[in-house]
Parts: C-alpha cells; sequence; structure tokens
C-alpha cells in the first residue's frame, strides 16, 4: 500500500474578496516576521494595502516611489532622514522598499522591521503572493 503524505494547507485564511486576501497575505507575512509595517503602495504614492499603523502606512506609501529612484547614497539619507520625522524606526537598516509590476503597474512593497533582520523578512512571498491574488481575479475596470 502506498502511503501519501498528508501536507496541512499552510494559509490559514482565505477571501475571494482582492483586497481581503492581500491582506491576509501581508498580515501572515507581518506576524511571522515580526514587522513594524508591511505597505503596498502604487505609483503615485497611494496606499493599496497594508499590515500595522495605518498612518505610516500612508507615509510610507507615498515616500516609497521616491526611495526607489534615489541612487545617491547621500540623497538616499537625506530622504530616509526626512522619512524619520514621521516613522522613527524607519532607517536605512530598519527599512526596505522593493518595486514590481502587475497588470503594467508599477506597484511597491515596504517593509519597516528591526535592524539587521530584513535579510529573513520574504519580500518574494509577498509580491509573488500579491502577483497571484491578483492574477486570480478578473478587475473590472
Amino acid at each position: 500500500m502506498t502511503v501519501i503524505p498528508f501536507v496541512p494547507e499552510r494559509r490559514k485564511r482565505r477571501s475571494a474578496n482582492i483586497y481581503e486576501a492581500i491582506k491576509f497575505q501581508l498580515e501572515g507575512i507581518f506576524s511571522s516576521q515580526k514587522l513594524r509595517n508591511l505597505t503596498i503602495g502604487d505609483s503615485r504614492g497611494l496606499l493599496v494595502a497594508h499590515a500595522g499603523v495605518e498612518e505610516e502606512a500612508q507615509v510610507l506609501a507615498a515616500y516609497a516611489p521616491l526611495i526607489s529612484r534615489v541612487k545617491e547614497k547621500e540623497s538616499y539619507h537625506q530622504v530616509m532622514d526626512e522619512l524619520q520625522t514621521f516613522i522613527p524606526n524607519a532607517a536605512s537598516d530598519t527599512t526596505a522598499v522593493r518595486s514590481f509590476v502587475v497588470d503594467g503597474e508599477q506597484m511597491f512593497i515596504t517593509l519597516v522591521g528591526k535592524p539587521g533582520e530584513l535579510e529573513h523578512a520574504d519580500l518574494y512571498q509577498a509580491v509573488s503572493g500579491i502577483k497571484r491574488i491578483l492574477g486570480s481575479h478578473e478587475i473590472a475596470a
């Protein structure tokens, strides 16, 4: 007799609602990585979804396109200093911003965590989950 091992479903919560599904995805990563904030924003700096304090998420979404465009080290530190006036824990060693594209729209994922732990935060998991969620739903214009 062949025994097929049972692999439990890793996702605890599901939803047919796109926003709620993305929120569940972010909250799962937020909790497992013990982050301060995890935010998805668009290219205009508007908040799409978040896990963490909403006021901080609004600021992170607004700053994400700017942070991702800054190439010079001095300019980057100036932008991060400005961000710290709104979110004191948001420093270069606690904040990460990555961009990704969904249906031609540039999006940004921003997280704030503990110093030295950002390399453990699974940004890839968040981005691939969001792309999967958005790709599995037809969005009416």
